[in-house]
């Protein structure tokens, strides 16, 4: 039904019932930016099999901010979760996966110019 990953710790349920600030807070603190890239060669269809999983794990954590780049805003569970399941995709010999963690205070390490609007993480969503 549910993935590990989706599920919150009760002691969050609890904190976002009761004081929906203390818990953002908690939260925040433990969050990081992390960006991954990635190169996976696709000469055959084993590669472009792989590239897919690399990127549907990645869309799942993060946001695709260009063709083989995500940023994610992770919890050091999450981060390797994520890690492992990717390695555990990705070819050793063939393919290239790169992590930058730029840590929670990333918005001063971030610097974007041209086409494509930023987006910040942890602004709220409109849908």
């Amino acid at each position: 039904m549910y993935s590990d990953e989706e599920l919150l710790q009760l002691s969050g349920l609890q904190h976002f019932a009761f004081c929906r600030r203390q818990r953002a807070l908690i939260h925040s603190k433990l969050l990081m930016m992390v960006l991954i890239t990635y190169d996976v060669n696709t000469e055959d269809s084993a590669g472009r099999k792989r590239l897919r999983k690399i990127a549907r794990q990645c869309v799942n954590y993060g946001q695709r901010v260009q063709c083989s780049v995500f940023e994610c805003m992770l919890d050091p569970v999450q981060y390797r979760t994520l890690e492992a399941k990717l390695l555990s995709i990705m070819d050793m010999e063939k393919d290239s996966l790169r992590f930058y963690e730029l840590g929670n205070n990333y918005e001063k390490r971030i610097k974007h110019y041209g086409a494509k609007h930023s987006y910040m993480p942890d602004s709220p969503l409109l849908l």
